[in-house]
């Protein structure tokens, strides 16, 4: 009775997707940015400097402004960074910004990353009113 339903009977899977040809110039999946996708650490360090070179050359510290000051840097340091990045980092920027007394600056970051696609680019301005300390770090979206 179950051959007259065709519940015995056993079908053979669909084997045509893999005779398919694979397009390795196009692939479908991505684990790992290829190497002209990669942060560029580099080039993020040239932003920073450029951005931070022109925010406070020759310029005093102003305590009440840092605030506003780091937040300002934060986004345009973002927003240039992104500009050079592939569209699958993540990017996040850290500023710490205080007065030059002659005392020294200690600065963390800690995160758990994928050493083969994330990366880290980090900058420090010193001049005779104030120290900047700005960090970029990048994390590929699979």
């Amino acid at each position: 009775m179950a051959d007259e339903e065709g519940e015995g009977e056993l079908v053979s899977p669909n084997t045509d997707i893999l005779d398919a040809e694979v397009d390795e110039a196009h692939p479908d999946f991505n684990i790992k940015p290829s190497l002209k996708d990669k942060f560029k650490p580099g080039k993020a360090k040239e932003i920073i400097r450029a951005v931070l070179e022109e925010e406070f050359k020759d310029k005093p510290y102003d305590g009440k402004q840092s605030n506003q000051i780091v937040q300002k840097l934060s986004k345009i340091i973002k927003s240039k960074v992104e500009a050079v990045t592939h569209q699958n980092y993540k990017i996040v920027v850290e500023v710490t910004l205080v007065e030059q007394r002659g005392a020294g600056i200690r600065s963390d970051l800690k995160c758990i990353w994928d050493s083969d696609a994330d990366g880290l680019a980090s900058e420090v301005f010193i001049s005779e009113h104030l120290v900047c300390h700005a960090s970029v770090i990048a994390l590929y979206y699979y």
